[in-house]
């Protein structure tokens, strides 16, 4: 897994790839590609709603590279603080 932070004042993006493994009978399992999920939190600790110190953004599709999971998340991650944080 790997990590990526951006600050996007008020709000800090925590980006996470990990490797996407499928089952592949002669060899026990395959690389796939990435996948990636972000937490977006605030810079100064305070909620983003009430009783919620963080947003999370699920894992999105399989990507061929480790930066293009990553700039799909990042993306997804910027959408939700601009809509608001959808629930």
């Amino acid at each position: 897994m790997h990590d990526r932070e951006i600050k996007a004042p008020p709000y800090r993006i925590i980006l996470n790839a990990a490797e996407e493994w499928v089952p592949h009978k002669p060899q026990g399992s395959v690389l796939d590609g990435y996948r990636s999920i972000a937490s977006i939190s605030r810079l100064d600790g305070r909620h983003i709603f009430e009783g919620m110190k963080a947003y999370w953004i699920g894992f999105g599709c399989v990507f061929g590279s480790e930066e293009g999971a990553i700039q799909d998340c990042e993306r997804r991650a910027r959408d939700a603080i601009k809509d608001g944080f959808p629930r």
